[in-house]
């Protein structure tokens, strides 16, 4: 599997350009992204914009509440049992996830807001990543859906 800050070999194939999902994090100093095509990671690593992405999911709060703390779709979280962060307290991370947003959208990228740590549950993968092992364990069941080798920086 390919890893690195200057990947490109794979992205180009014959009459065009290969789909790129990018799932990206989005934190307060640095963002991170993941490249798939097709079934397979092929970049990990700080956010970038040069490459041939189609469709991005991006783990921030793009809207925030009108009213209260929680949207509807937090809501409905909820009542299935998965933990949520009110997005208001997370406005530095909505307000760098919007500007991240708007960038992808002016070259025509679709956009979407994730939310990584309810996906994993309703896949039961419910291992915390907050310890090493936990996050072995999620690296390897996550196998089952794209094709990539751990990091050494697990």
């Amino acid at each position: 599997m390919v890893y690195g800050e200057n990947h490109r070999k794979g992205f180009e194939v014959e009459g065009g350009v290969e789909t790129v999902i990018a799932g990206i994090d989005v934190g307060v100093k640095k963002c991170h992204m993941a490249l798939i095509e097709g079934d397979r990671v092929v970049y990990l690593g700080e956010l970038r914009l040069d490459f041939p992405i189609k469709y991005a999911g991006i783990d921030s709060p793009l809207t925030m509440p009108q009213e209260g703390f929680f949207r509807e779709c937090e809501r409905k979280l909820h009542k299935m049992g998965i933990r949520v962060i009110p997005p208001i307290f997370l406005k530095k991370v909505h307000e760098i996830g919007v500007k991240i947003a708007e960038e992808l959208k002016s070259r025509d990228v679709n956009v979407f807001e994730v939310y990584p740590y309810a996906t994993r549950w309703i896949l039961g993968i419910r291992w915390s990543k907050r310890k090493k092992e936990g996050r072995l364990k999620i690296l390897e069941s996550l196998k089952n859906y794209v094709e990539f080798s751990p990091c050494e920086t697990v």
